[in-house]
């Protein structure tokens, strides 16, 4: 264990946040709606012809891929996500492709996710029509992008920056570009930070959300999340609270290349 744990730990057993304090209230999230699943509200029609509203919990919908991640092989990673905001199953065939995924699940700006959308056709350079299928559609606010997943190492190799050149003919109507996504850019770091915010967000509660926005009022300068938590009357849901506002842009992460949970530092968005 890292002296970065164990000073983690430490600060939070003194705040009533470790592990022999689990399940007591202080440590307990309380999330406005499921954490998995969504609610739903129906109409219920009763013997007597009064009409009712009731809610029914609806699981996790399945992925909108073309097809289904590859069985998981020595080396490889396998699995799905959950889009909390369409509730629905978002698959990854690397740890490439899942933090590329959190990065976009975590960022407001995006709209809407598919993994294995329908695939392209083009010509290759002996001439022959084939087809490529894109890792992800992003849509973002008025704009929609398709994105190849590609270790840095595997990029000269697969051709893929020659295929998503001869792609750009077929992008019409479809995405206003295409891009190449390594690991330069979904860095382990940053996928980590985001996987933080979703899970914050995915336990959001907005009263504990409005209870900091007031606290941060005079707050100027950095502050560390831990700092206001400790000033919330509930530690772990003011911990969350203020990772939410984060996701919401009100919070910045003044170190974005570092840790959240490690360097826990923010400032006021002004």
């Amino acid at each position: 264990m890292n002296a970065k744990a164990v000073l983690r730990y430490m600060r939070e057993k003194k705040s009533g946040f470790s592990r022999e304090h689990l399940g007591e209230e202080h440590t307990l999230l309380c999330p406005d709606g499921p954490v998995s699943g969504r609610d739903s509200e129906i109409s219920l029609v009763t013997e007597d012809g009064e009409v009712i509203q009731a809610k029914i919990w609806v699981p996790v919908q399945r992925s909108t891929g073309t097809r289904k991640p590859a069985e998981r092989t020595k080396g490889h990673v396998r699995g799905y996500l959950v889009n909390h905001q369409h509730n629905r199953a978002i698959g990854f065939e690397s740890t490439h492709e899942k933090a590329l995924a959190d990065m976009a699940l975590a960022c407001p700006d995006v709209e809407y996710l598919e993994d294995q959308p329908p695939s392209m056709h083009f010509t290759a350079a002996d001439g022959k029509r084939t087809k490529h299928t894109p890792d992800y559609l992003i849509k973002m606010k008025g704009k929609a992008y398709f994105a190849a997943v590609k270790p840095t190492h595997q990029v000269e190799k697969t051709g893929i920056e020659d295929v998503i050149e001869r792609l750009k003919p077929e992008l019409r109507g479809r995405a206003d570009g295409m891009v190449l996504v390594t690991q330069k850019h979904a860095t382990r770091i940053r996928a980590a930070n985001a996987q933080v915010v979703r899970n914050a967000v995915r336990s959001r509660n907005a009263s504990d959300c409005e209870a900091m926005r007031e606290l941060i009022k005079g707050i100027y300068g950095q502050v560390s999340l831990y700092a206001l938590a400790d000033r919330s009357p509930h530690y772990a849901r003011g911990l969350n609270a203020a990772i939410c506002l984060i996701h919401a842009r009100e919070l910045v992460h003044t170190e974005p290349d570092r840790l959240l949970l490690e360097r826990p530092f923010v400032r006021v968005a002004r």
